[in-house]
């Protein structure tokens, strides 16, 4: 893996994704709700925590691979959380790229990683349910 901090375009827009879009935010919430410090998607400053905690997720991937203050060299720490409109499908790439920079290291195993990962299947989910084929196929 190449060390990298998300930027903080990419975690704001898949956090405003899970936040905003009517097929996603659902069985996001319910996820996020039963986390150990829950996150309610309906509350603003939840939804600010979400993005920051994504953040500071990144940051401990980083500086867990590559020596405490690692991050350091790579961004300078400071994250606003705010709304940044994506597509679905944007949002599924932003969200596969957090991940991938966070999987190789212990974060991996946290409970927000894996909510995360499952909102990643929601996500492509949705985008899929969307596609013209998938509407036309036949259920059963």
């Amino acid at each position: 893996m190449i060390p990298s901090i998300v930027s903080e375009a990419t975690i704001n827009g898949f956090v405003t994704t899970i936040e905003t879009d009517g097929d996603v935010k659902p069985p996001a919430q319910i996820a996020l709700a039963r986390l150990p410090n829950p996150y309610d998607l309906i509350v603003l400053s939840d939804v600010q925590r979400l993005a920051y905690d994504c953040f500071k997720l990144n940051v401990l991937a980083i500086d867990s691979l590559y020596g405490d203050g690692a991050s350091a060299n790579l961004w300078q720490l400071s994250f606003t959380p705010r709304r940044n409109f994506v597509s679905r499908e944007q949002a599924y790439k932003s969200l596969s790229f957090f991940l991938c920079q966070c999987i190789e290291s212990d974060v991996s195993k946290t409970p927000l990683f894996k909510v995360l990962k499952s909102i990643k299947a929601d996500i492509a989910d949705a985008i899929v349910c969307d596609l013209p084929e998938y509407k036309r196929a036949i259920w059963g």
